[in-house]
């Protein structure tokens, strides 16, 4: 295993894995400015979609949510929140307002000229204890077809339960292009009454990926607090 603080070079085929603790006080990720807004599509407006997506747009980003599911869609752009959630109800109704986030049930063209790509589809589990991937390979599939005829790479953040070789076996049987959509993983942490803090003001954050600059991209989109790079650990090693 090889290990680098600060560092964002990693052998051509190593996961890279980059954990970093969060110091108190505002401003972005090392080296990103906020007035870089991004333009987001998120998959899934569930408990950990409607969170990011409305943090998101708080923190100035574009944000689109796709989810087929009809009632919480209508309600996410009626500005009402569709989970009890403390603060998201008013975050989404400013984000609605302010014309940052709208939702979707079906993702049309959005993925064209998208940033980044946010998944946080459910992944239940399945009869003898796996997990049902189906709903992330739809996502994923439709971010194939979605992005077909970009000149630009789209990183794919998948915040839904899944460990990394699964994610790697799933995005390599799909024939899903690593090079067009760099796959990174970005579980979340967030706590029931206390997500949007949680979302916030994270302890840590964790992502991992083949490509690093996309790793790097992911964790400047969903965090606003500031990272020290005395404190990034960088890991290079097969997952």
């Amino acid at each position: 295993m090889v290990r680098k603080r600060g560092c964002l070079t990693v052998g051509p085929r190593g996961w890279a894995v980059c954990w970093g603790r969060v110091l108190p006080g505002g401003g972005g990720i090392v080296g990103r400015k906020w007035a870089d807004a991004m333009k987001v599509v998120m998959f899934g407006a569930g408990y950990v979609g409607c969170v990011t997506a409305a943090c998101l747009a708080h923190l100035g980003h574009d944000i689109v949510a796709v989810d087929p599911n009809t009632s919480k869609i209508d309600a996410l752009n009626a500005g009402q929140s569709p989970i009890l959630e403390s603060g998201l109800g008013q975050m989404i109704a400013a984000g609605v307002s302010s014309k940052r986030l709208r939702g979707l049930y079906v993702v049309g063209d959005e993925l064209l000229d998208a940033d980044v790509v946010i998944v946080c589809v459910p992944t239940p589990s399945a009869t003898g204890g796996t997990t049902d991937r189906r709903p992330l390979e739809r996502v994923l599939e439709q971010v194939i077809v979605g992005g077909r005829g970009r000149d630009q790479k789209l990183p794919i953040a998948v915040r839904s339960t899944i460990r990394a070789k699964s994610l790697r076996e799933l995005t390599s049987r799909i024939s899903l292009s690593t090079e067009l959509f760099p796959v990174v993983i970005n579980p979340e942490f967030l706590r029931e009454t206390t997500a949007v803090e949680d979302f916030m003001h994270p302890p840590y954050l964790i992502a991992g990926g083949d490509d690093l600059i996309a790793v790097k991209h992911v964790l400047s989109s969903t965090t606003e607090s500031r990272l020290s790079a005395s404190n990034w650990t960088w890991k290079a090693r097969r997952s």
